[in-house]
């Protein structure tokens, strides 16, 4: 059990047999947590990693790599997405995305060099890094905006067999993305099953 408010957790792929999970919290200090979840009850996680020296306030979502379990990526209240590096201990990308809290995140399924967010400001993002992987140093990050909505993202989905990606919004809106990563058609609709005007 952790003292803090969880805000998001996932699997960890490929730690000790997919059993790592990450969590991260709020206060104090906002942290960064992995456990293992065979420990028995009251044991501290494995791994704790803070924000304080990056000054972004508290983490808000968290999204592993897939392919890569030493790298994880962490939304913030501020906008920000950070990845770690999780063998070094050290944010090896910031990378200042939305304004107001990144909600969604996700690592492509199956091409991870792609990390997808979605923030308060309606705003659905793709990163992607084609200079040899999340803190390579080559500082080849390009961000997308695949979708704008009016309201806060609330979920994101992928589907790697059809290439469909899903995202919902604060407003009952849905946007269904084919394509990724490059956005060659979108619908909207609501919750009642009736397509939106673009």
């Amino acid at each position: 059990v952790d003292t803090v408010a969880v805000y998001d957790m996932c699997w960890q792929p490929g730690h000790h047999g997919g059993h790592g999970i990450f969590t991260v919290g709020a206060l104090p200090g906002a942290e960064l947590k992995l456990w293992d979840r065979r420990l028995q009850q009251n044991q501290r996680p494995s791994t704790v990693l803070g924000n304080d020296s990056y000054g972004v306030g508290s983490y808000t979502s968290v999204a592993a790599h897939s392919t890569d379990s030493s790298k994880v990526a962490c939304g913030t209240a501020n906008g920000e997405v950070l990845v770690w590096d999780l063998r070094a201990g050290k944010v090896v990308e910031c990378l200042s995305q939305h304004q107001g809290e990144v909600r969604e995140l996700m690592f492509h399924p199956s091409d991870p060099s792609h990390l997808i967010s979605g923030g308060e400001d309606g705003r659905l993002l793709l990163s992607s890094n084609r200079g040899g992987g999340w803190g390579s140093g080559s500082g080849d990050v390009t961000v997308e905006e695949l979708f704008s909505e009016s309201m806060g993202c609330s979920g994101i989905a992928f589907d790697a067999d059809t290439n469909y990606l899903a995202a919902t919004f604060s407003n009952d809106a849905v946007a269904v993305i084919h394509g990724h990563p490059r956005l060659m058609k979108g619908a909207r609709f609501d919750l009642g099953d009736n397509f939106l005007p673009e």
